[in-house]
């Protein structure tokens, strides 16, 4: 076929790159730096399906295009196109709308007030949060927002144009700090996380929110929490850390919990590129044969009652750290009672994939939890 020429160097990398993200966004990750170009390479597939096109039409202008680079960028842009394709379905099936301008970085959001470190129990200097002030007048309905991170690690502040979101659709946010497995184990973060309800609550005029319209929010492990703290109010064996009311909440906003953690035990991805296993041992305190009434106690599925409040869970069907078997669950649960969880599952989308602002899978999360609080 004679020397390369310039052209053909262009179009051989533009293909490379975009066959290299197919195999990053399709292939299983075997370690946690694997697992995080896996996840860039799937918040950046609509720049890798262009990759695909724009090598394969620099090859289409050469004198004798290959074959071989036709034949490698079309598998590309199958592959990079179809977790688009079911990401835009449940687009329409949910009603919801994607924003190329959105995706690319332009924030729509207007300025929020936000005030950090705000100690919420005076006598648990630890007990902090970073509170959103709700855009209109009070008493405004109000969201604890509980971060990930294995119980192990992670804080407050950790997604905050989620919670400027919120708190532009008239709903102030509180994202809490509180006690890790290694400062702690269970039941210390559950306590934290009803002590903060009950002093937001305590200090209602304070913050200009309305104590009885309340809802948890949480991602990963801190969906965990929130789920549990929410259906085990009132649960003698799961008492606050502080001395306040353990109240219920009125909505509980999951997003990629576990919720069946002896489950999740016995179920790891292989490879545990999360290191899930030894995150569980170290907050509860052993292995589900050692402390079964641990895992039974601290599993959300095991306190779903008939009075559970609403609740939304929004996972992705591609989530390498946390099944997503685990959203079922919760249905289960709720069908038990003759009641309906609202899950949603986005086609493909990994564990985090509401971390980037504008991306496919937070566009989509957004609007589902913007609905699912409108009537807070």
């Amino acid at each position: 076929m004679g020397a390369m020429t310039a052209r053909d160097v262009v179009a051989v990398a533009l293909v490379g790159f975009a066959a290299l993200g197919a195999i990053l966004v399709h292939g299983r990750p075997l370690t946690w730096t694997h697992w995080m170009t896996h996840f860039a390479a799937i918040e950046a597939l609509p720049v890798l399906v262009g990759l695909g096109i724009a090598g394969a039409f620099v090859e289409a202008t050469r004198g004798q295009p290959r074959r071989a680079v036709w034949f490698v960028a079309g598998l590309s842009v199958v592959a990079l196109s179809w977790p688009l394709v079911g990401a835009s379905a449940q687009y329409r099936r949910r009603g919801r709308t994607f924003s190329i301008a959105r995706w690319v970085g332009f924030d729509d959001l207007p300025p929020v007030a936000v005030k950090k470190d705000v100690a919420l129990a005076p006598e648990l200097p630890d007990l902090l949060a970073d509170v959103y002030t709700g855009v209109g007048e009070g008493p405004r309905p109000f969201v604890l927002v509980i971060h990930g991170g294995s119980w192990r690690s992670g804080d407050k502040g950790e997604v905050p144009h989620a919670s400027r979101a919120i708190a532009a659709a008239g709903i102030t946010v509180f994202d809490l700090r509180y006690r890790l497995s290694g400062q702690a184990r269970f039941p210390a973060a559950v306590a934290d996380v009803k002590c903060a309800l009950g002093k937001i609550r305590a200090n209602a005029s304070l913050f200009g929110i309305d104590p009885a319209r309340s809802a948890l929010l949480g991602r990963s492990a801190g969906a965990h929490l929130a789920l549990l703290a929410g259906y085990s109010a009132g649960d003698a064996r799961l008492p606050p850390t502080c001395g306040v009311d353990d109240a219920p909440v009125s909505k509980i906003v999951a997003i990629y919990p576990p919720t069946d953690l002896a489950w999740c035990h016995a179920n790891p991805f292989v490879p545990d590129v999360g290191d899930g296993i030894s995150a569980i041992e170290a907050w509860l305190g052993g292995t589900p044969a050692e402390v079964p009434d641990v895992y039974a106690l601290a599993s959300p599925t095991s306190h779903v009652r008939a009075d559970a409040p609403p609740t939304l869970v929004v996972t992705g069907s591609g989530d390498g750290v946390v099944r997503s078997d685990n959203a079922r669950f919760i249905a289960d649960a709720f069908v038990k009672h003759g009641r309906k969880a609202d899950v949603v599952v986005i086609p493909d989308a990994e564990h985090g994939f509401d971390v980037r602002n504008g991306g496919i899978g937070e566009q989509f999360s957004r609007q589902e939890i913007l609905a699912f609080l409108a009537d807070l």
